[in-house]
């Protein structure tokens, strides 16, 4: 081919390959210029919703009229019978404080923990959230929050502690117009009375006079800086319960104080160094705050929520209650293999008059009385009786006291012997336990658990099975002891109740209990006879380390290898139960209800009777 077609052939390549190309480019061109529009769009979309958003807030703020309102959980206050008041729950506030009347330490102790740079920016620290940022970054989970003190402020007066990012940017929203419409010495003034600082205190006199006992204006730099630390969490920090923790957070807190130059470096190792001498005062409460835990939780049963300040009325007596811990506390505290115990007294008609859910609140909160459940052994062998007399048996009947076996399950009597042929009521007396399985077993297990249920004693929680005659099955002192209060009321529903009334801080009744006598569960006749006999069981029973001067009616229990002791009865005006055992359910060598519960029941009755 000569050199002038070749020629010819690339340029008639060249051209049909130009408008190609420019096709190519052109398209190239159109699609970048499409993706930038749509990039564009986007955009201009999600800065529409982020705006919207962000109205939405603010249209969404709750009313700013209210900045000086502080809310507070209401204050509730329950009254003994003779019109003492035992215990106060809600949150508690101090004295307003001032910046000028406190020392100079004490917002700076503030300053230096939460907001070192409050004095700079306005309601929102760029820096400081940045900071924390990075911070959390770095470690990989959240360390180190980005709040300002202002924002804090907002937070505390107008919104809710929900982690929403609504709350988040009216948080932001409301720290601007705080810092728009107060001073930073009101914003910081505000800030010190109305932060959180644990044991339900709010502000820093009422936590300087909880923790300290004296008022804000007399901290020393050592407590500035405790109250300070406390700031980061409430409950790990408390130094009435972590001394160590507030201790080790406090000198951090120094520290922080010393590299902003609000202290020295010497000033902060003196306040270390005369820490142990500025000691915290302890929270101390009174073993009568096991009956008022109990009445809190069911107010909300008489009223809903609780929404305004109240008074609760009690039938609480605080002269059997003193007799009832008393008691409880010198005896378990002299038999060393006994570390827990419990007592409940109540009236016939089931008022609580007394509750010591452990022998000391202050080490246990937990109520032995009404939480607990353990097996209660022999005390329910009465109401095992009584379904027999229901079921034609009578307390002069003879029965064969002899070997048991119901499918392998022997019981024996506790000295292993056998009485032969005995009567129906000696046996309870002496409380047998062989007996009360042949009665259960003549007239049927389920007859006799159908008469624990009318009593109390027994739930869908507890088997069918031969051992529940012997109370295998667990049950709170407080249910064993209003058992035992229809019996003494001649066979009487008992249901436990502390509240008598509960009025407004006006004067407002808002609830009152209508006395009235509870549905007949068992016949009086058959219930006076059951008395009868634990009127004997104390006299030539069981149970005579319970005995008085005048009638008294009881039984005791023990459960196996020991772990659980009981006594329950009631004279002729009171009912009470008493309960000792290890939390750990370890057994307790030698003791026995008819042993120290019994002597405790007889030093409280003794005590109490005749109220």
């Amino acid at each position: 081919m000569s050199k002038t077609k070749k020629t010819a052939k690339k340029k008639n390549s060249r051209a049909k390959k130009a408008p190609a190309g420019k096709i190519v480019r052109f398209w190239r061109w159109w699609y970048a210029k499409g993706l930038l529009f749509k990039l564009f769009s986007l955009g201009f979309v999600a800065l529409f919703l982020v705006c919207a958003y962000v109205l939405w807030c603010i249209l969404t703020l709750p009313d700013l009229e209210n900045a000086q309102a502080a809310y507070r959980k209401p204050i509730v206050n329950i009254i003994a019978e003779n019109g003492d008041t035992i215990a106060t729950y809600g949150d508690l506030y101090g004295n307003p404080v001032n910046l000028e009347t406190l020392p100079e330490y004490v917002p700076e102790a503030i300053l230096a923990t939460e907001d070192h740079r409050f004095f700079q920016h306005a309601g929102i620290d760029p820096i400081g959230i940045a900071r924390a940022l990075y911070t959390n970054l770095a470690a990989g989970r959240r360390v180190q929050g980005g709040s300002t003190i202002t924002q804090q402020v907002a937070k505390n007066l107008f919104l809710t502690f929900d982690k929403t990012i609504k709350r988040k940017i009216q948080e932001m929203l409301l720290a601007i117009w705080l810092e728009y419409n107060f001073t930073k010495e009101q914003i910081l003034t505000l800030y010190l009375n109305r932060v959180y600082l644990g044991s339900g205190t709010y502000g820093i006199d009422a936590a300087s006079r909880r923790y300290f006992n004296r008022p804000a204006e007399e901290l020393t730099l050592y407590q500035a800086a405790v109250l300070a630390g406390i700031l980061k969490a409430p409950s790990r920090y408390n130094p009435a319960q972590y001394p160590k923790a507030a201790k080790a957070r406090a000198k951090i807190v120094l520290d922080k104080m010393a590299d902003n130059g609000f202290i020295s470096r010497a000033e902060a190792v003196k306040a270390l160094v005369n820490a142990d001498t500025e000691t915290t005062k302890k929270q101390n409460f009174s073993n009568d705050r096991y009956f008022s835990d109990w009445i809190i939780a069911q107010a909300e049963d008489y009223l809903g929520e609780i929404d305004r300040d109240i008074n609760i009325h009690t039938t609480f007596r605080p002269d059997i209650q003193k007799v009832a811990a008393k008691a409880l506390q010198d005896s378990i505290n002299s038999w060393p293999q006994v570390n827990e115990g419990a007592a409940v007294v109540m009236g016939y008609d089931g008022a609580v008059l007394a509750m010591m859910g452990g022998i000391d609140y202050n080490k246990s909160q937990f109520n032995r009385v009404s939480q607990a459940r353990r097996q209660p052994a022999s005390t329910v062998k009465p109401f095992v009786y009584l379904a027999a007399l229901e079921n034609g048996y009578n307390t002069e009947d003879v029965i064969h006291d002899k070997p048991v076996n119901i499918n392998g399950w022997v019981p024996k009597n506790d000295n292993g012997k056998y009485y032969g042929h005995i009567f129906l009521e000696e046996a309870l007396i002496h409380s047998l336990n062989t007996v009360p399985v042949i009665l259960a077993n003549d007239i049927g297990i389920k007859t006799v658990h159908k008469l624990f249920r009318r009593f109390g004693i027994a739930d869908s929680r507890c088997p069918l099975t031969p051992a529940s005659i012997l109370g295998s099955c667990e049950v709170s002192l407080l249910k064993l002891t209003a058992a035992y209060a229809a019996l003494a009321d001649n066979g009487h529903a008992v249901r436990p109740y502390g509240i008598s009334q509960i009025t407004a801080k006006d004067g407002t009744t808002l609830y009152e209990r209508v006395s009235s006598s509870g549905i007949a569960i068992a016949d009086k006749e058959k219930t006076e006879q059951i008395k009868d006999i634990l009127r004997k069981v104390v006299e030539e029973g069981t149970g005579q380390e319970a005995a008085l001067s005048f009638d008294v009616y009881g039984k005791t229990g023990t459960s196996q290898n020991n772990r659980d002791a009981w006594f329950v009865g009631f004279s002729d005006d009171i009912v009470a139960g008493v309960w000792v055992g290890n939390d750990d359910e370890s057994p307790m060598p030698r003791v026995y209800g008819g042993n120290l519960p019994a002597k405790i029941w007889r030093l409280i009755v003794g005590n109490s009777s005749r109220y």
